[in-house]
This record gives C-alpha cells, structure tokens and sequence, in this order.
C-alpha cells in the first residue's frame, strides 16, 4: 500500500521481465495507484509517483481507484503527471469524471472509464477512449451493443442500453456487497 511496497513490486516485476525475453516482448508497463492513504493531499499523491518514476523504468497506467486508496487525483494533478512520457493510461474507477472532463493537453495518454455505469458516454469520445471494465468479462455483448449503436450514430440507442446496463450492473454489484 505504500510508496516504497509499490516501487519494490515493480523493481521485482522489472527484473522478472528483464530476466525473460519472451515476456519482454509481451510486457508494456505496470498499473500505480495513488498510494493507500485516506485523504492523502495532491502534493503527497505528486511524492508518491515522483518516487516511482524515480526509481523504476517502466511505462505507467495512473488508476484512480478510491474506493482502495481512500484518496482521490485531482485534474491539475494528473495534468501534471501527464507531462511524464511514461504515463501511457488512465484508468478512472473513482466515478465522477472529473479528471477526464477537465484534463487536456494528454493525447499520449489513454483515457479509459473504470467505474461501472456511464458505459456510452465513455466510449463516446467524451473524455475518455473507451472502457477498462471487470464487467466486461460478464457483459461483453451488451459492451459491444452500446459501442456498435454508438458507431451507427444512434445516441439514443446507446444511452438506453447503457441505462439499462448500468441498472442491472448496479443491482448485481450490491447483491454481492452482502
């Protein structure tokens, strides 16, 4: 959960694929979260990645993810951590867009919607590229129904299903919190 467990799972991660030349070839970076600490300041969050960068090597997926690290980025944060060529992705489970709505300057940086709901919006160039989702590997034709109505220009075809994707979702995930 802390700034120096993150840097040392990646060094061993790093070694691992520099041990192994056909996992390098597969290999494209590594996921960092903010690190585990509720209502840790942008400046503290800025510390943890600044130190991640400093001492590893490899390419990097910024995850929002607060429901874990109890703290959240804020959009002139990762504008600032979108200056560094090593940042190639974003994924945002926090569920409120912020970042991807007011971000810009990062089109180096895949935008991917993480947070269940929102589904044709996300793919809709909004803000974000497209979904990076654990929803997926349950509802991949209702995913690509929503994309496929997006990509005929029927918004409102995309909207509906993406409504009643984000329902049933929503229900599915608060049956398992119990």
């Amino acid at each position: 959960p802390g700034t120096d467990d993150v840097i040392a799972r990646v060094n061993l991660v790093e070694s691992q694929v520099a041990a192994d030349p056909a996992l390098a070839e597969r290999f494209v970076g590594v996921t960092v979260c903010p690190p585990v600490e509720p209502g840790a300041d942008q400046e503290r969050i800025m510390a943890h990645y600044n130190a991640v960068f400093a001492r590893t090597s490899s390419q990097v997926s910024v995850y929002q993810l607060p429901q874990v690290t109890g703290c959240t980025i804020m959009p002139e944060t990762f504008s600032k951590l979108a200056t560094n060529p090593r940042v190639i992705m974003f994924k945002d489970s926090g569920g409120n867009d912020e970042v991807a709505e007011s971000v810009e300057d990062c089109a180096h940086v895949s935008m991917l919607r993480g947070a269940e709901g929102g589904y044709a919006k996300a793919v809709s160039g909004q803000g974000y590229g497209g979904w990076l989702l654990s929803s997926a590997n349950a509802f991949g034709k209702e995913l690509r129904d929503i994309e496929a109505a997006l990509r005929q220009g029927d918004t409102e075809k995309a909207t509906r299903l993406s409504d009643t994707l984000g329902v049933m979702i929503a229900r599915l995930f608060a049956a398992a919190a119990d």
